[in-house]
């Protein structure tokens, strides 16, 4: 938490203490020593411990100015209040991008996919979805799992959009449309594991959805993406080769065409459809879990079962948004 103070009496300070409170107790005090000079300001910084999960009031109060005690109470107190979030509610963010091995631009968009997951563990759920001019990593139009609700809604590439809400560049946009999707509080909370069946084949999910508020004819669909890592050997056209559009993490170091990288999180399919199916159609109530388990076979395009993830996406179907979501590697329940 960070505050600033203003010294509006007559004499420089040369230093001051902050005493912190919640909910009326105490929590910690923060001594300051630098010079503040008359009609200046100083700003300081407070970490403030987790509590319990709630909303609670933080008190932070002048105490001593120069090792007195401050003389003019009146104007030493700011509050506000903090919220401290159940983890179980955090909000994880779907950003299907839009990509082609055709696309010479689209190398940034690899870029800022990779950098988001570093920045964003676990959080920042990436889909890249391959489409367009004969693409060799487009799935098949006649597939039932195929992306080409997705594709045939895109104008460009690359282009992501953020849990189906947002649209922008996979990365010069991507870190702010993030930002705003994961302002907001979730109230919804969603986990999943998968698991293969005896000879690998099929892909068996479990979901476990909640509410931290009570719902009336609450509706959801689900659907579920599987994704591939470490696919290589395919050309990927790139306008930065030689420098001569700049510098983009050393792709101005490769050739064009490449073949020397690896695709991560490219999609395999989406199940059973892109808009789901439907898990939730009712009332809810508040902290409880509803369980949905569905199954689906593995995509054929799958290259090494050892490389795939399955994401869960938690979807309403009146605005189309995804409200949460889920990533496991099958057999590695419930870790993200």
């Amino acid at each position: 938490v960070s505050g600033v103070v203003r010294n509006v009496g007559g004499n420089d300070a040369d230093g001051y203490e902050i005493e912190c409170l919640i909910d009326g107790e105490p929590l910690t005090t923060i001594s300051v020593s630098k010079a503040v000079a008359v009609n200046q300001s100083d700003t300081f910084n407070i970490t403030v411990p987790t509590t319990e999960i709630g909303k609670h009031l933080l008190s932070m109060e002048i105490g001593k100015v120069n090792g007195s005690q401050d003389a003019y109470e009146a104007n030493n107190v700011a509050t506000m209040q903090v919220t401290v979030r159940d983890p179980r509610f955090i909000k994880r963010v779907v950003c299907e991008e839009f990509t082609g091995t055709w696309c010479g631009w689209c190398p940034r968009g690899l870029v800022g996919l990779e950098l988001m997951k570093e920045e964003y563990p676990g959080q920042f759920i990436p889909i890249s979805v391959h489409g367009g001019q004969n693409d060799p990593l487009e799935i098949s139009a006649d597939k039932a799992y195929t992306y080409a609700p997705f594709i045939n809604a895109q104008s460009g590439a690359p282009i992501c959009n953020i849990n189906r809400k947002s649209k922008g560049d996979p990365y010069y946009d991507i870190r702010n449309l993030f930002n705003m999707e994961t302002a907001p509080e979730s109230h919804i909370a969603y986990n999943m594991s998968a698991e293969w069946n005896a000879d690998s084949t099929n892909i068996t999910v479990r979901s476990i959805i909640m509410s931290d508020v009570d719902m009336r004819a609450a509706k959801y669909n689900i659907a579920f993406t599987v994704t591939e890592d470490m696919v290589t050997g395919y050309d990927q056209v790139n306008y930065y080769a030689g420098g001569d559009n700049g510098e983009m993490y050393g792709w101005e170091k490769k050739t064009n065409p490449t073949k020397d990288f690896y695709y991560n999180d490219l999609a395999r399919g989406i199940f059973s459809h892109y808009d789901g199916d439907v898990c939730i159609d009712g009332d809810m109530q508040a902290y409880r879990e509803y369980e949905h388990e569905g199954s689906f076979e593995c995509p054929g395009e799958v290259a090494d079962k050892k490389n795939i993830h399955v994401i869960g996406q938690l979807i309403d179907p009146a605005s189309g948004f995804i409200v949460n979501a889920f990533s496991v590697a099958p057999g590695a329940t419930g870790s993200t």
